[in-house]
């Protein structure tokens, strides 16, 4: 008996002298499309014989904004003040999070709370996803009573996959919407050097999120007279030789390899073709070894000539089909009959071909872009909306040919649009 008295005393006066608290619930309040914010919770109980005073901290709130963002900056809370709370004894204590985008929100937050010189750590989870409802209406594919899905994540479901307000939603720190990704982006700070008075050399663009440069990219007169006086004084200049017997169109020297020269150009022989990977911009001028690439036959060239030669003969036959039948029905006016002399309707006589012709344009066409894809081996910032951000290492899907002038369309990360050859190895998921 006495011992268990020292023990509850001992016990008692370490509680005491401790100041201990503790987190006995927490949360966030229910949010839907209409709320203009969260609202977090947190019960505080105070263990010890002394009345404590509880001073929170600022949170630090982190959310997904998708699969490679974390954005950790625009979640700022208001509330959490000072209370004391008595021995033995509950109090609450509440955050709010203001915005009109309050949904689709998955992230957590930190708050901390300080008695005396002891500290309190306690996390939040929150998840104000909108759970998808349940309908009859999925099995079919229209979606029941769940909302659309939008191309990025910055566009609103609940409006028809408009456009957020940016300022809004992430509370300053992302101005700019981008059409081609559907995302906020953080407006780029564009910095210039110069003399006080002078004009800057940088502004912003703030139709593309970008700085671009106000430098003329074309010499002024006097720049292009310095440079010439200065190659007519160099050493190169006083060297060169007068050819004033040389009249010949292109004087720069051409080897036509397997080819023959016509005019400043060559025709290659058939079978060859002149490589241009390290022509600028693939100018003809500066082309001086034509013809020296032969044309690899690819594995798949003897299947591309088999069914196109499959698709010329039915081709040919549904052709001579449709001259008989238009000859025997309209030219010389007879009609087509069964043997037992009933009449016989025409277009359940070209409904199967109809069906055939939708089934092989359907093959040639899965068939023609399933193995398409390729390898991004150079950078690139889109100049319009509809062409692609590429970056080094990346791999293009789906890609189709669009023009002989190496442009293609294909998707990256998600997003489709149009690219050029020049960036991107396109090949057979096979090899």
């Amino acid at each position: 008996m006495v011992t268990t008295i020292v023990l509850f005393l001992f016990w008692g006066s370490i509680l005491e002298v401790s100041g201990k608290i503790h987190v006995e619930r927490s949360g966030i309040l229910p949010v839907n499309s209409k709320s203009f914010g969260i609202q977090f919770y947190i019960t505080l109980a105070n263990d010890a014989r002394k009345s404590l005073t509880v001073t929170p901290n600022t949170p630090r709130c982190c959310w997904r904004v998708d699969k490679k963002d974390l954005d950790c900056k625009s979640m700022e809370l208001v509330g959490g003040n000072e209370m004391t709370l008595s021995p033995s004894t509950t109090g609450n204590i509440s955050y709010v999070f203001p915005n009109k985008y309050p949904m689709d929100r998955v992230g957590s937050c930190d708050f901390t709370f300080v008695t005396g010189d002891k500290k309190l750590h306690h996390k939040v989870p929150f998840n104000t996803t909108e759970p998808k409802k349940a309908s009859w209406l999925d099995v079919i594919g229209f979606g029941g009573d769940s909302y659309r899905k939008c191309r990025g994540v910055d566009r609103d479901p609940r409006k028809n996959c408009q456009p957020v307000d940016c300022v809004e939603k992430y509370n300053g720190w992302r101005n700019f919407f981008r059409n081609s990704t559907g995302k906020c982006e953080a407006v780029h700070e564009c910095y210039t050097t110069g003399k006080k008075g002078e004009l800057p050399e940088i502004a912003f663009d703030k139709d593309h999120n970008d700085c671009k440069s106000l430098v003329s990219a074309e010499l002024t007169k006097e720049q292009r007279k310095q440079i010439h006086d200065n190659m007519d004084k160099s050493k190169l200049a006083q060297m060169k030789f007068t050819l004033e017997d040389i009249k010949d169109i292109n004087p720069v020297p051409l080897n036509c390899h397997h080819g023959r020269r016509v005019g400043s150009v060559c025709v290659c022989n058939e079978g060859w073709k002149t490589k241009t990977n390290n022509v600028p911009k693939k100018d003809l001028r500066f082309i001086y070894d034509w013809c020296n690439v032969k044309i690899k036959k690819t594995k798949y060239s003897a299947q591309r000539a088999l069914l196109l030669t499959g698709l010329g003969l039915v081709g040919f036959t549904l052709l001579i089909g449709w001259v008989i039948i238009i000859w025997s029905c309209f030219i010389t006016g007879t009609r087509l009959h069964w043997d037992n002399h009933e009449s016989w309707n025409i277009s359940n006589f070209l409904r199967p071909f109809k069906t055939l012709w939708y089934y092989v344009r359907l093959q040639v066409t899965t068939w023609w872009r399933r193995n398409q894809h390729g390898f991004v081996h150079t950078s690139y910032e889109p100049k319009t909306d509809n062409e692609l951000r590429l970056k080094k290492g990346q791999i293009v899907e789906d890609i189709v040919k669009i023009d002989e002038e190496g442009l293609y369309e294909g998707t990256c990360d998600g997003v489709r649009g149009y690219f050029h050859q020049s960036y991107v190895t396109v090949k057979a998921n096979e090899s």
